[in-house]
């Protein structure tokens, strides 16, 4: 049996127009930070893949090596994809509409848990 082997370079792309040009899984929309943040808050290689099962062994675990030869890139982006998001929320959200937006969406939880999509539900 004869199998055609994989490099791993290609498993990881970064083009300017998808993504902001971030780091991303070849052939996804799936960025190296998403991954990265999912199995910094606890989640298993095998939980990731439950949460994204069209993504393969491979695409995850190379995600994660691009995560840690790249740290210090990948936090910067984190950083400031957080700042951007509390300024946004800010200027958005004003008390009452945070109020209303909680308890009918799955918000964003910046440093929480991740919510899978079966357990975003309809307004309560």
């Amino acid at each position: 049996m004869s199998t055609t082997a994989i490099d791993i370079g290609t498993l990881v792309v970064s083009t300017p127009e998808t993504c902001g040009g971030r780091p991303r899984i070849a052939g996804t929309r799936i960025s190296i930070a998403q991954i990265a943040v999912w199995n910094k808050e606890g989640l298993s290689v095998e939980e990731i893949l439950e949460e994204i099962p069209y993504l393969d062994l491979a695409q995850v675990y190379a995600a994660l090596s691009y995560y840690h030869a790249n740290r210090n890139e990948i936090e910067a982006d984190l950083a400031a994809e957080l700042a951007e998001y509390q300024l946004l929320e800010k200027f958005t959200l004003g008390p009452r509409n945070r109020v209303f937006y909680e308890k009918t969406r799955c918000s964003p939880q910046i440093g929480k848990n991740p919510v899978s999509l079966s357990e975003c539900v309809s307004p309560v």
